[in-house]
């Protein structure tokens, strides 16, 4: 028993950055197979229909609006603000990330509430070629979205809190409950409530998700003061550097919408639930690898610049990075691969997930893509510089809007157009991004990075073989026993070539090895 809460304190303590990222790394795992658990239920339940378009396009407004007044300030923003204000004084820090959490959720509050009185005049206007039948499903779910994502609002600056202090554990584990909300929603009410079942149940989820994190920080020593300090000069600064995060990060959003009313108006019924359904398949290996590595090592990074330790800081990029590109790679072969099985696996059989993947395959290509783009972004953040993001992500922005077009109407393609211009756009946006990286005083080392690069794309040439024979060799076979044997063997031949190229993400991979040794490192400011 004693074991066992000591196990416990030490989860719900500081952890280093090999602990962090090892924590973020198994509870995003499990959060996305709980996705694909919840994904599959939703379309074995729903299918891809007209209906299940409205629910995916109901989550475009509550998204937008936690962006511009949450989120924009939260990724890559609060932690160094509240860093540098902590290294005044403790009751500084204090007050700054009061005004911070206090002032931004006000204003998310507000325009929520503004929102929900004129909902349905905005989205007559953004959605004109919604059906009159459709229109009360995307009203009435993007309503209960709006509410889930005020608990999103809270518990992600209680996160944010706590993952400045190296608190991993229940920033991580918290995404399970909104999963599991879903689960619980559709598997029990969907006979009763139809597909408001998913949007109760995200809703239930998301107060489970901040419940957890808002015990963590109750049991945490750590506090922050209410403070409504507009003339906090933190504040004024956070203001004034989160508008290229916001617009950058708005970028996505449009770009998801411009594809809703293409998929509305041109392309037809289903086509945005089929794309939603195969970028769901695509996270899953973007926030494993991306996003759980990159959050790990960005308040490392963060104190690197505090401490204006760059070589520290350049010498932890470019090692995240190949930690990233290491898993993204692999997955990314993978899952173009194998994409007709791990869609009949998770989706089930229906003919219309043929239409999920024709947009996997493409979209599969922009894994390590996107996965590198966290921790760039993060990194330029860090370095205080918002705007070659914002730029970077506007020249996304503008090659996803013009690929898909053309490939549209020049070409014909169906919904596999969108997942290409997404591959492109993030192929120029990471391109200009290491472009610029060039820019600052402590140059990238490629001498290091290139050769291992090289080391892993002969692994992954090797695994693409053997992957290729198995499918190739069980043919006749049922999809599950292909998806199952051609993971396993494409992971062993990928894992052997690069112990035998000496590659050192090998060792890495050695998780109680590499968890001792990056506490150790962390605890003694080494690298």
């Amino acid at each position: 028993m004693r074991f066992f809460l000591r196990m416990i304190s030490k989860l719900f303590g500081p952890l280093g950055a090999g602990g962090g990222a090892l924590i973020l790394a198994i509870a995003s795992t499990v959060s996305y197979l709980l996705g694909w658990v919840r994904d599959a239920i939703f379309a074995r339940t729903f299918g891809i229909t007209d209906t299940t378009d409205s629910y995916f396009k109901a989550f475009l407004l509550p998204d937008t609006l936690l962006t511009i007044f949450i989120t924009g300030a939260l990724l890559g923003l609060v932690i160094p603000l509240y860093m540098k204000a902590r290294k005044i004084t403790e009751e500084e820090g204090e007050k700054t990330f009061g005004t911070f959490f206090f002032v931004l959720n006000a204003f998310y509050a507000s325009a929520a509430i503004l929102v929900i009185i004129f909902l349905d005049p905005i989205l007559r206007m953004a959605f004109p070629e919604t059906s009159d039948i459709q229109m009360p499903i995307l009203r009435e779910v993007t309503n209960i979205l709006i509410f889930s994502n005020l608990f999103f609002a809270l518990s992600n600056f209680l996160g944010h809190f706590l993952l400045a202090h190296k608190r991993f554990f229940a920033y991580s584990v918290a995404p399970l409950f909104y999963n599991l909300g879903i689960i619980i929603g559709i598997v029990f009410f969907h006979r009763e409530l139809g597909i408001y079942s998913a949007a109760w149940g995200a809703l239930v989820g998301a107060a489970g998700h901040f419940i957890l994190r808002l015990i963590d920080f109750l049991i945490s020593r750590e506090r922050f003061r209410f403070s409504f300090d507009f003339r906090n000069p933190f504040f004024r600064e956070l203001i004034s550097s989160m508008w290229p995060k916001v617009v950058a990060l708005l970028v996505l959003q449009a770009g998801f919408y411009f594809f809703a009313r293409l998929g509305d108006g041109v392309l037809g019924e289903g086509r945005y639930s089929a794309f939603q359904y195969a970028r769901n398949l695509q996270s899953f290996a973007v926030s494993l690898f991306g996003i759980s590595l990159a959050t790990a090592v960005f308040p490392f990074l963060a104190e690197f610049v505090a401490e204006k330790k760059m070589e520290h800081f350049i010498f932890r990029l470019e090692k995240s990075l190949r930690q990233i590109l290491f898993l993204a790679i692999p997955s990314a072969a993978g899952m173009i691969l194998i994409a007709n099985e791990i869609v009949r696996v998770i989706y089930g059989d229906q003919s219309n997930n043929l239409l999920t993947v024709a947009a996997l395959i493409p979209l599969a290509l922009s894994i390590p893509l996107e996965s590198v783009n966290h921790l760039l972004v993060r990194a330029y953040h860090v370095l205080q510089d918002t705007l070659h993001p914002m730029f970077a992500s506007l020249l996304f922005l503008a090659v996803l809007i013009g690929c898909s077009l053309l490939f549209v109407f020049q070409f014909g393609l169906g919904v596999e157009a969108f997942s290409i211009a997404y591959f492109l756009g993030f192929l120029v946006q990471e391109a200009y991004l290491f472009f610029m990286l060039s820019s600052f005083s402590v140059a990238f080392p490629w001498k290091t990075f290139l050769p291992n690069f090289f080391r892993m794309l002969w692994a992954v040439f090797f695994m693409s073989i053997a992957v290729f024979v198995i499918l190739f060799l069980l043919r006749d076979s049922g999809y599950i026993v292909r998806f199952v044997s051609a993971v396993s063997a494409g992971g062993i031949i990928y894992l052997s070539s690069a112990y035998l190229m000496r590659m050192p993400e090998v060792t890495e991979l050695a998780i109680m090895k590499w968890f001792r040794k990056s506490s150790i490192q962390e605890n003694h400011g080494e690298i």
